[in-house]
Parts: C-alpha cells; sequence; structure tokens
C-alpha cells in the first residue's frame, strides 16, 4: 500500500469524527427544521437498531371540528392494514411497506412535517402519518407533552375510556338503557370511588423509585392535558372536537384518578379471568336432570375442557396452577339455590324497562354516533416469534399484537416518547400514552395477549343480622371471621341528561354499591333458603396502578434491556396478560397477573364460601408462572390458547380443547418453512400469520374426521357437497376474497364490494350452513331441553351452556369485529368424532355423555351426521334456487341479512366519534400488529434524549470505517475523545 494511500485511511476516521462534531455543533447552536431552532436535546434523529414495522388503522389524528372536516390521516392507516387481506399471496421484503409502516424510535429530519413547540420544554414532530414524536428535556416534561398530545389527537375518545372505566359513560353520552347498565356493571365490577382512584395513585410513592417517578409522571401527564383542553375551549369553533357540541357537553379537566379509570377498562376487560363459577352451578344442576345426580359432575368435566392433554400449549413444560384438588373439603364450596335465576340487585330504573333485563357486560358497547353498539375485545390477540435458528438473518422475529376491537378513532394513540429516561415508541390507551403499552424501545420490542387466567372468583357470603333478628334478604351485614360486619357503602351519583344519541330522561341516578372484605357486592339470592349475598373478588382490586410501574420500565432502556430485565417489567402488571419479548438475540414470553393461591381443597370451578374459611392464601411466585427464554423449539406461539400443560383454563373458560386456533398459526408457520428450506425473513413470517388469519378454523379442522365417520356416500347430492368442501379444505380453508379484476380496488376496504364473493363460494356456504348442523345432530339430545338461541333464524348456543357458542364466527353475530374461532363447540365436537373413527381422545367423555350423542350414543353419529347434510343440502338447494351446487354463494345467515357471505363477514369500525371508516374485508388479526427483528443490541444504559444523541455520534462515526485494523484501533480512541469532549444539554 503507497505512503499516501496509508495517510488518506488514518485520516478517514478524523474526517468522520469532524464530520460528525460539526452535525453536533449545529444542533448545539440551534439547527433548523422547518424553519424552527431546535436546540441540541430536542434534536431528532433515529435511535436504536433493527427493522420494526406496524401498523394501527384507521389512523392517528382523527380530530373533526364544528369548522374543519377530518384530515387523510384519520384513515390512512385503514387502506394498508384491509389490504393484507388480498395482498397477503404476493408479500415480500420488498413491498412490506405496502401494508406496515416503519415503526422507528426517533425520527428523522426529513421525515418531519410539522413541527409543535407547546411548552419550553417539549417539542413535538409529524411524520406524514401525523404519528407524534415526542421529545421532553425532562421525563416528566415528556410526560406533559404525552397528555398534550393526546387531546389533540383523541380527546373525545380518551373522555368515553375515563367515563367507561368510572361507571359514567351515561353522563357523557346521556341517558339510555344500554349505558346505564353498562355503567352499573363497570362499577359492580370495579366498584371505585373517585376517592379511591386517588388512592391508587398516592400508593405508587410507596413503590420504590420506579413508583415515585411514575408518580410524576402522571401528576405531570395530566397537567399536559388540561393545558391542552383549556388551549381547545379558548377556540372551540376551530379546535375542539364537534361531537362535544352535538352532545351539548363541556370537556372537565382530568384528574390523575381519571389514568385509574382508563385502566380499568383494560384490567376488567383484557386483564382478567375467572369469575363465572355461578353460571357453572346453572350447568351442574342441568346436567344433573339430563345425566342424573351421580353422572352430573363428570358431564360438567367432560364439558369443561379444564386441562385437556390435546389442546396446544405455549410454552411445553408443565407449570401447575388451579388443578381441581384430589379432595374437595364440600364446607368451602356454595352451590346457590337457584343459581340460573337473576340476582336481587340494587339498580335504579332511570330507561323504561332497564332493569327487566341482566346489565350488560362491561365494555360490550361503548358508543356510537348511530348508537351502542361496540365490542371491546378482550380474547382476540396473537404472537408468532421464531429464534436463530428459522430465521434468514440470524436474528429473531416477531410477529405480535392485541387486537381490541375496530373503533374509529381508534381508542390507541400511537406515539414516540423521548427523554433522557425514556425512548420507545407503540401505541397506548388514550388517557394513559405518558407510557408505551405495546410496542419497541431502541433495541427491543414487546407485545402482550390475553391469557384469561384465573384471578376472579364469586364468593358467597352469609347475611346476618348485628342483633340477631331475622335477617333481610338484601341486608348489607355479613358473616366473616366469626362476627357479623357491615358492608361498606357507597353511592354513585350521575347527572343524566338527553343528548343526541340519547334521548332517555333527565335525572340525577344514585347507585348504592356494596363492598364486603372480598369484594363488590353483585347481588343476592339464598342458600338453602337462607339469605347470600355473591361478591365479586378480583385479584387486581385496588392494585390497579401497579401495571402503570411495569410498563414505565418497558420504556426506560436502562431498565429494560434483555428478557429478564423485562420479566422485571411483566411481574409487576397485575393484569392476566401474556407478554412476549424479542431483541438481536432472544426470544422470550412469560404469562403474568396477580394470580391467587386458592385453599386446596377448593373446587376452583364454584363460588367459594365467603366466611374466612376458604380464603385465598397468597400469590402465585413468579417463577411458577409459565415462561420461557429461547425454547428449543426454536418458536413461542399463542393465539390466547392455554399458557402451558396443567396450566388451567379459568373457571369460566370452556374453550381450552383439541381444536383451538393457536394451531392454525403453528400450521401456517410450519407449511411456510418447509416452502422456504427451514429459514424466514419478516415478511414470509407475516405472511404464514396472516394466512391463519384468513383460515376457517373449524372446517381445516374438522373435515378430515367428519369425512372419515361419514364414510363413503350414495347420495350424489351429499357426495358432489362434501366434494365441493373437500377441495375448498385441500387449498387451505381460506376465506379470501375472489377480486373483481374490473373493479377498482378500494384499499380502504380491502377491495370489499356489495357484491363481493369469496373464492370458493360454493364450498363456504355448505360449511357455514352443515357445521351448524352437524353440531346441532350430536348435541342436541343434551342440549335441546334447556333451549337454544338464535341469531337471525339461524342456532348459535345453548342456553344451558352459554359459556360456549356453537362457532365463533368471522360474523360474531352480528358484532362483525374480526375476532374468530377463539370460542366454539369445535373441539367437543371433535372428540366425539374421533371415538366413531376410534382413534386415541386424550380426554375422551365419560360414557354417560357418549350414550347420549346423536341419535342414542356413539354408534348412532354417522346416521345423524349424513341427516345433518341432507338438511344442509336442502336448505342451501332452497335458499339458491338452484340444485347446481357450484352456484351456490349464500347460506341461511346472509339471506336473512341480504348480503352476501363476505359482506356479512366484514369488520365494521364502531364509531367513537364523527369520523367513520369504511368497513373492511374479514380477516382475523390483531388490531395493532408489529413485525419486528433486530440485528444489533444497544447498551443497557442506552437512555432517551442523552442517549440516542451519544448512539447518533457513534453512528455517524462508524459508518465511515474501513475494515483495516489500525482504522479500527483510531476510530476506537476518536470515539472515547469525542465522548469526553462533547458537552451534552
Amino acid at each position: 500500500m503507497g505512503t499516501k494511500l496509508k495517510r488518506i485511511l488514518l485520516l478517514l476516521p478524523l474526517i468522520a469524527l469532524c464530520c460528525t462534531f460539526s452535525t453536533t455543533a449545529s444542533a448545539q447552536s440551534g439547527a433548523e427544521i422547518l424553519g424552527q431552532q431546535i436546540p441540541t436535546w430536542a434534536y431528532p434523529y433515529v435511535v436504536g437498531t433493527g427493522n420494526v414495522y406496524a401498523i394501527s388503522p384507521p389512523g392517528e389524528n382523527a380530530l373533526v371540528t364544528s369548522s374543519t372536516p377530518a384530515s387523510r390521516n384519520a384513515f390512512d392507516q385503514a387502506g394498508p392494514y384491509a389490504s393484507l387481506a388480498t395482498g397477503v399471496s404476493k408479500l415480500s421484503m420488498g413491498n412490506l411497506t405496502n401494508y406496515l409502516h416503519q415503526e422507528t424510535v426517533g425520527i428523522s429530519p426529513a421525515q418531519v412535517v410539522r413541527v409543535e413547540h407547546p411548552n419550553p420544554d417539549v417539542y413535538i414532530y409529524r411524520d406524514s402519518l401525523d404519528i407524534p414524536h415526542i421529545y421532553g428535556k425532562t421525563d416528566t416534561a415528556l410526560a406533559w407533552g404525552a397528555g398534550y398530545v393526546a387531546v389533540e389527537d383523541k380527546l373525545f375518545a380518551m373522555d368515553v375510556l375515563r367515563h367507561l372505566g368510572s361507571g359514567t359513560l351515561a353522563s357523557l353520552a346521556g341517558p339510555s338503557c344500554s349505558f346505564e347498565q353498562m355503567d352499573y356493571a363497570q362499577i359492580s365490577q370495579t366498584g371505585y370511588t373517585p376517592e379511591q382512584d386517588q388512592t391508587m395513585v398516592n400508593n405508587l410513592a410507596n413503590e420504590g423509585p420506579l413508583g415515585k417517578e411514575t408518580l410524576s409522571l402522571v401528576d405531570t401527564y395530566v397537567k399536559g392535558i388540561n393545558a391542552a383542553i383549556a388551549y381547545d375551549l379558548s377556540d372551540p369553533k376551530t379546535r375542539l372536537p364537534i361531537e362535544y357540541s352535538l352532545l351539548g357537553k363541556t370537556p372537565q379537566p382530568f384528574s390523575a384518578g381519571d389514568v385509574i379509570s382508563v385502566l380499568n377498562v383494560i384490567s376488567a376487560q383484557d386483564g382478567e379471568g375467572g369469575g363465572g363459577e355461578l353460571a357453572n352451578v346453572g350447568l351442574l344442576d342441568y346436567f344433573k336432570s339430563v345425566f342424573g345426580p351421580n353422572n352430573a359432575m363428570s358431564a360438567f368435566l367432560d364439558f369443561k375442557d379444564q386441562n385437556d392433554p390435546n389442546t396446544p400449549d405455549t410454552v411445553s413444560k408443565p407449570f401447575p396452577y388451579m388443578l381441581t384438588p384430589t379432595t374437595i373439603d364440600q364446607n368451602l364450596n356454595v352451590y346457590p339455590d337457584n343459581p340460573t335465576q337473576p340476582l336481587v340487585v340494587q339498580i335504579s330504573n332511570l330507561t323504561p324497562g332497564c332493569s327487566d333485563a341482566p346489565p350488560t357486560k362491561v365494555g360490550s358497547e361503548i358508543l356510537s354516533f348511530l348508537g351502542p353498539g361496540l365490542q371491546f375485545n378482550s380474547k382476540t390477540s396473537n404472537a408468532v416469534l421464531i429464534s436463530t435458528k428459522y430465521s434468514t438473518t440470524g436474528h429473531p422475529i416477531a410477529v405480535f399484537g392485541p387486537q381490541i376491537g375496530y373503533f374509529s378513532p381508534t381508542v390507541f394513540v400511537e406515539e414516540d416518547l423521548h427523554s433522557p429516561d425514556i425512548s420507545a415508541s407503540g401505541v397506548s390507551l388514550a388517557g394513559m400514552n405518558f407510557t408505551i403499552l405495546f410496542g419497541r424501545g431502541n433495541s427491543y420490542a414487546w407485545s402482550g395477549t390475553s391469557s384469561g387466567a384465573d384471578d376472579v372468583d364469586e364468593v358467597i357470603d352469609f347475611l346476618c343480622n348485628p342483633n340477631g333478628s331475622v335477617v333481610s334478604p338484601t341486608s348489607n351485614w355479613y358473616t366473616y371471621d366469626g362476627k357479623c360486619t357491615q358492608m361498606t357503602e357507597f353511592d354513585s351519583v350521575e347527572n343524566l341528561k338527553p343528548t343526541l344519541i340519547a334521548n332517555g330522561q333527565s335525572a340525577t341516578n344514585n347507585r348504592k354499591i356494596l363492598r364486603t372484605i372480598q369484594g363488590v357486592v353483585q347481588g343476592f339470592t339464598k342458600v338453602k333458603s337462607v339469605p347470600v349475598a355473591v361478591v365479586l373478588q378480583r385479584a387486581a382490586n385496588m392494585r390497579e396502578e401497579d401495571a402503570l410501574v411495569g410498563l414505565v420500565r418497558f420504556s426506560e432502556p436502562s431498565m429494560t434491556h434483555d428478557p429478564q430485565s423485562f420479566f422485571l417489567g411483566a411481574e409487576t402488571c397485575p393484569w392476566a396478560l401474556n407478554w412476549y419479548f424479542i431483541n438481536n438475540q432472544h426470544i422470550a414470553y412469560y404469562s403474568g397477573g396477580l394470580l391467587p393461591i386458592r385453599n386446596p381443597h377448593v373446587d376452583p370451578n364454584f363460588p367459594t364460601n365467603g366466611t374466612g374459611i376458604a380464603n385465598w392464601q397468597g400469590w402465585l411466585p413468579s417463577s411458577n408462572h409459565p415462561q420461557v427464554i429461547d425454547p428449543a423449539s426454536g418458536v413461542i406461539i399463542n393465539w390466547n390458547n392455554q399458557s402451558a400443560p396443567q396450566f388451567s383454563a379459568a373457571d369460566n373458560d370452556y374453550s381450552h380443547g383439541p381444536i383451538y386456533r393457536s394451531s392454525l398459526l403453528t400450521n401456517a408457520l410450519n407449511n411456510a418453512l418447509r416452502i422456504h428450506g427451514g429459514k424466514l425473513n419478516q415478511a414470509q413470517v407475516l405472511q404464514a400469520v396472516e394466512t391463519a388469519g384468513l383460515t376457517d378454523m373449524s372446517a381445516s379442522g374438522l373435515f378430515s374426521e367428519i369425512k372419515k365417520a361419514i364414510g363413503p356416500i350414495s347420495d350424489p347430492h351429499i357426495k358432489e357437497m362434501m366434494d365441493t368442501v373437500s377441495t375448498w379444505v385441500q387449498s387451505g380453508s381460506l376465506r379470501v376474497l375472489n377480486l373483481d379484476s374490473s373493479a377498482p380496488t378500494n384499499l380502504a376496504t380491502g377491495g370489499l364490494t356489495p357484491n363481493s364473493q369469496y373464492k370458493n363460494a360454493a364450498a363456504i356456504a355448505i360449511w357455514d350452513e352443515g357445521y351448524l348442523n352437524l353440531v346441532e345432530s350430536v348435541f342436541n339430545p343434551i342440549f335441546a331441553q334447556g333451549g337454544i338461541s338464535t341469531y337471525q333464524g339461524t342456532d348459535t348456543l345453548y342456553n344451558q351452556m352459554n359459556q360456549l357458542p356453537f362457532v365463533a364466527s368471522p360474523n360474531g353475530y352480528g358484532t362483525k369485529q374480526g375476532d374468530s374461532y377463539g370460542a366454539g363447540f369445535e373441539g367437543l365436537l371433535w372428540r366425539v368424532l374421533r371415538e366413531v373413527n376410534k382413534e386415541s381422545v386424550g380426554a375422551p367423555f365419560s360414557s354417560p355423555v357418549n350414550d347420549k350423542v346423536c341419535l342414542g350414543g356413539i354408534s348412532t353419529c354417522k346416521t345423524a351426521l349424513l341427516n345433518a347434510l341432507t338438511e344442509t343440502y336442502n336448505t342451501l338447494e332452497s335458499i339458491n334456487t338452484t340444485p347446481n351446487i357450484a352456484l351456490w354463494n349464500q347460506d341461511s345467515q346472509s339471506q336473512v341479512a341480504k348480503l352476501s357471505i363476505p359482506n356479512l363477514d366484514s369488520i365494521s369500525y364502531t364509531m367513537v366519534g364523527l369520523a367513520d371508516a369504511p368497513d373492511m374485508v374479514w380477516q382475523n388479526r390483531p388490531t395493532f400488529q408489529q413485525d419486528a427483528s433486530f440485528t444489533a443490541n444497544e447498551p443497557s444504559n442506552s437512555g432517551g434524549s442523552t442517549g440516542k444523541l451519544i448512539a447518533a455520534l457513534l453512528v455517524g462515526v462508524g459508518t465511515l470505517v474501513v475494515t483495516v485494523s489500525l482504522i479500527t484501533a483510531f476510530l476506537a480512541t476518536a470515539r472515547r475523545r469525542k465522548a469526553k469532549n462533547i458537552k451534552l444539554e
């Protein structure tokens, strides 16, 4: 090498260093972005490693005022999200950003389209999707900015959430039966007063340094919210969401307790399992009438599927929890006399007829400007993580995300947060977005799914009278620890006025809420004719705030940088959620929640004695929670399935059978590995996950067993039907659109038009109609006498086993939220079919059940199944007005709805405001989804703004490194000099 060239090479590091110093000096002296001078601490950089993509439909900013319509950013993520359903077969790394956007920590100055500076210590940069990248000079300044952004983008949705979580939605939306019942149901579940909400906030101060930090973040976050509300009210015509004027309301200031109210929404809907003990007593009583008292319990356990050995697990190692004890102390469980009768409750009947029906389940409806009708989904999230052994890059890949339903606007705030300690991007619920709920840090990403683990029990408290006189059936005194103890009572007061969407009568709703030592009283009934109270005992009671501490830990790279440090945050969160972690080397899973240890002689499926003899005995240690780091299988898969062998399904969960939708992910991933030679890239993993999300689980899981059970078919019509379905199943059982090439594709709908049909339309019509007939042909002899519920003329579930519908259909029986196949009779039917086919069954039905199915036992099932198929043929021939099976494209539900089956299945956004997105093609998919892989890991002390700037300087030098050992050594020296000489603000 010549002397001149050597000198040039030796100077390269110095040149790089000078270039970097030049950039830094520009920032320190006030670099400009879009004409604004930006101080060093707020100068934006993309920090961190890896390739992370995300999507959160329909869009970030859906503000509509009386003078401005919704911007394009209200819907600009709806099209990419919807179009993956029809574009999945052509997905590649080259077109991945057609369906997801890059999710960065930080933002490049070139990507900034708007700068906001609402506070001397806060800068907000908006990108082309209007996603806010928030920079705070301090951690609390960042929280202030996050509160300000929440108001800018999601004020009305945030207001809905705080009212929903506090049980006061009717005071915002107006008096209606639905809103009033929903409020009562929320209060009956969480039962917090505003003072208790504030107490939980104050309790953060007792949770160590991170708790104190979280408390300061909450307080400053609320100040940012209220500053933005005041700003909006100064010019309501151009700044205030128009929904307020339509309701005749003015947004009120937020309190720190309102953050807890928002947490209550997650806790009650996505973070709990169990609490169905009373309904289980009802089913047990029904089985006594069907099978006799001696066989009822075995039948109950048959259908409960508490620990089915054939059910798919996320981890292979057993983690025993809540197993049914071999010895049960009959004094510890209590069985009400009439468990299926409505409880006596003390509820105001303000809107005529409101108290005639049971209260609406919490969160099943929130708000729509067309009337109430929002499903707040709880068990619809999935995750696929592959280790280094299956990745084309040698680095793990994760495709994961939560599914909470489809709102317009979304109740998520998508954001990017930066301060001295915080550096993370992702989503959080509006009203708690000072920290990230699901997202990524500098060199790692995380997500969650509902586990449904059993952290809620129904307890029976025996009523008493302190003076020993006759006990009132609704007494507010109960027996505990040998003493007659008074319940705590408070009144929840709502002032209701009619609005555009709820025109009930003006009134003051004063609701009486009672609490015992275990929890909120749900109502009153009798046990052996003795008055009792049914009480809901929640593990998260008065511990909601703990979740915030764990989430703040996730967002700080000095605290979270590997699986072990991530688990520390997951352990802090009281919610029954599964947590997932990925960085450049590892994948990890932890099933979280505050899980009670029950008395070893209590039957966990039935109500417990509340006198104190059946109390919880502590909490499951973190080491006993299902968890794994870098499993030998190389894969972590979850779709709300059972976490681990012997980790029992909650008392209200009957779905963990041998056919479960997580198997769709496993099958699709295995198929992708086979096609691509055992190694996958990010696009190929997403392709596998999306393929699973387009698959009809009931058909793919059951058809081969049905075909075997029926055997040769002599009827030509039935044979043609079966052959039609067989062709579809062999091609993947996909419910995908047959796109009309002559029609323009509407990206926002995923190509869905009023006349859309599925590919394999006849097969899908046959299966949708036939599957329900097959279920009833097998199980009607057991359940029909107890009544059958219908939707649009189609049977949907047995009244005596309402824990499980026949199928969680794509249509959701009118909910139209995409969530499908999370619970159904598929596993139960599979077990019968395997018995018919003389194949092994991990948890076979007991003899009393097998003797009742079909027309009189297992031996009669072939005839019963053929009869069901004959009924299917006759119905579809009539509906489609032709015997030509190839032309069939309608079933009973679609005919009644007067829609094509794809339009019947379509996903509808529910309006939580006036910005309404169009219906889109069905897909069974997380609402917020990430596709993440990291190629390098950052030091654990790499923080927010300060750490980001150092990282940017190092990257600036590193990009010009020549691979010569002398230059590498020189570069290391230059880095040390730079770190010593540059003063960072």
